[in-house]
């Protein structure tokens, strides 16, 4: 009990303290050199309050509430600038994401990447191709980017990190091919599959659905698999500048 009134009686002293200050403050000219040490003064002993106030006991659950808020609005910030929706691992949630993803969307389905071989995987398959019908059944745009097997940039690539991605990009467009083909005419036209120019080599995943943007960059020396993964908003600057390039470099490439 008495710990608190003591406490009480220091906040006390520090507002009366604060309001003698005030008063010399502003009765003295603004130029004076009283009125800057006033001014300096206050300001000193309104932040020992404030700080003293945040770590007291009583007050540490609201400190943890207003610390949360703070990075709740900068975490809000960052999203409202950038469209950015979700910033998690590549394989951090896998596979329900990928899947719920292949399955939200019935206008748009362009990938690119090295080799995509992942998409063939058992987890992924069905939903992959699933989407991909659906799509192009739609009318919609479906479209397939790979490294090129045979380019400058493959050699590169397993130069700089002992990486052959050539196998793993023929049994992709392999499988492509054969799952296209399989498709009634009118709907295999709406299939569009590409290799990159032979010495361009992508530096990111990227998947555009009707739900908007799934970027992850590629790592030369790190397993990708420790990579980041972010989505966008359609709208977002950043979601807007990948699909430009992606078209550009669509229009580069060449049909398989």
């Amino acid at each position: 009990m008495w710990w608190w009134v003591n406490r009480r009686l220091v906040y006390v002293a520090f507002v009366v303290a604060c309001l003698i200050l005030l008063g010399y403050g502003l009765a003295t000219s603004r130029s004076s050199l009283g009125f800057l040490l006033a001014s300096g003064a206050i300001s000193s002993l309104m932040a020992s309050l404030i700080w003293v106030a945040l770590n007291s006991r009583e007050f540490g659950a609201q400190r943890e509430i207003i610390d949360r808020l703070l990075e709740l609005e900068a975490l809000a910030d960052i999203r409202a600038r950038t469209g950015a929706l979700r910033v998690d691992g590549k394989y951090s949630d896998k596979p329900d994401y990928w899947n719920r993803l292949m399955q939200g969307t019935n206008g748009r389905l362009i990938i690119m990447g090295h080799s995509l071989q992942s998409w063939l995987k058992p987890e992924y398959q069905a939903l992959f191709k699933s989407a991909i019908g659906r799509v192009a059944r739609n009318g919609g745009d479906v479209c397939f980017l790979l490294l090129a097997p045979n380019g400058t940039a493959q050699r590169r690539i397993q130069e700089m990190c002992g990486r052959d991605h050539a196998s793993k990009t023929k049994r992709t467009a392999q499988a492509l091919v054969a799952f296209r083909d399989s498709l009634p005419s009118r709907v295999r036209s709406r299939i569009d599959l590409r290799y990159l120019p032979e010495d361009v080599e992508p530096y990111y995943m990227a998947i555009i659905t009707d739900a908007g943007l799934d970027f992850t960059p590629y790592l030369h020396v790190e397993d990708s698999k420790d990579v980041v993964h972010l989505s966008f908003d359609h709208n977002s600057p950043f979601a807007r500048s990948v699909v430009t390039d992606i078209t550009s470099l669509r229009g580069k490439s060449k049909q398989f």
